[in-house]
């Protein structure tokens, strides 16, 4: 896969309990990505032959919370990763269920910051299970610790599968460097 620009791609690690995820309700955060991946990055699809049709609404399922500050602390996030933070949320990917190639476009935070360099943490909330899979470009990332992740900006290319047997969780910091 091959990225256009100055492309970010790093570790990050926080400090954070994040186990008040496990008691969020999340079947009234279920989002399948399917519409997503399929009409708005057709052309970051075209060299693969195009988006398959066996990617559905039923196994591009993710469910997502978006966090307000009065439910995490953006300050002593924003702190450990060096990102001024604008958003926070967070994903639970059942066992069966992908992210299909992508980048992200950042269209929120453009409208904040349109000169601005957006970027992403990606953070686990455990550590790495069996068939749990993170790619960057033609990186495959695994066996990760707890409260660890990546940063990444929008010319990074990336999906994220589950193939094990146990929901797989991640903390989305959205922002810009400080």
């Amino acid at each position: 896969m091959d990225a256009v620009g100055n492309m970010i791609l790093q570790e990050t690690s926080i400090d954070y309990d994040l186990s008040f995820i496990y008691n969020i309700e999340w079947f009234n955060y279920k989002d399948p990505l399917k519409d997503i991946m399929t009409h708005q990055l057709k052309d970051l699809h075209k060299p693969y032959g195009g988006m398959p049709s066996s990617y559905t609404d039923e196994n591009t399922i993710i469910y997502q919370k978006f966090l307000d500050k009065s439910e995490i602390d953006y300050e002593i996030l924003s702190q450990q990763t060096n990102i001024d933070i604008h958003t926070i949320s967070v994903i639970r990917q059942r066992p069966g269920n992908c992210i299909p190639l992508h980048i992200d476009r950042f269209y929120k935070l453009r409208q904040i910051k349109p000169d601005g360099e957006p970027v992403r943490a990606n953070i686990f909330i455990e550590d790495w299970k069996d068939g749990h899979i993170l790619q960057f470009g033609d990186e495959i990332k695994w066996n990760w610790e707890k409260n660890t992740g990546w940063i990444f900006n929008e010319h990074v290319p990336h999906l994220s599968g589950n193939c094990g047997m146990k929901d797989k969780y991640t903390l989305q910091l959205s922002g810009f460097f400080k």
